[in-house]
Parts: C-alpha cells; sequence; structure tokens
C-alpha cells in the first residue's frame, strides 16, 4: 500500500428480512445495487422503499461497503436457483 494509490470502494444496497415458509423461519436478501457513493445508494434505498416487496420492512436495508481488490474475509454469500 506505500504507492500512495487511493483504493476505490462501491457501496452494495441490500434488503434482507425474515419470513416463514413452511414452519421454518427464511432469510430473504435483495440486491437493490452498486453504487460509487453512499449517498447515491442512499438515494436509490429512498426511491425503492417506496416498492412492493420493500415497503412492509423499511428497516431491512443496509448499505454494504465494499472495497474493489480485497478479497472477501468471510461472509461470504451463496446464491440459489
Amino acid at each position: 500500500m506505500g504507492s500512495g494509490r487511493r483504493r476505490s470502494t462501491v457501496y452494495l444496497l441490500v434488503h434482507e428480512r425474515s419470513v416463514m415458509e413452511d414452519g421454518n423461519p427464511q432469510r430473504h436478501s435483495k440486491e437493490v445495487g452498486v453504487f460509487s457513493s453512499r449517498h447515491t445508494a442512499e438515494k436509490a434505498r429512498d426511491k425503492v422503499v417506496r416498492e412492493e416487496g420493500f415497503r412492509d420492512f423499511p428497516d431491512g436495508f443496509q448499505i454494504v461497503v465494499v472495497p474493489l481488490g480485497v478479497p472477501s474475509e468471510g461472509g461470504y454469500v451463496t446464491y440459489y436457483g
């Protein structure tokens, strides 16, 4: 890191909620988008929070700061379907 280069960062907007399916708790996650700044991620959240699938769970949003070029340290996401 001694090169003086600034590391690029993106902001991942996700929405998560817990639901019961067949009597079992399940976590539903949606990636809303990837943004170049926290501000643009917040603007996107403010827009989609009124849409179906989000408006009943407005506290389910999270903005995840993701540095580019850095391997993940745990917290991996597995996609199905």
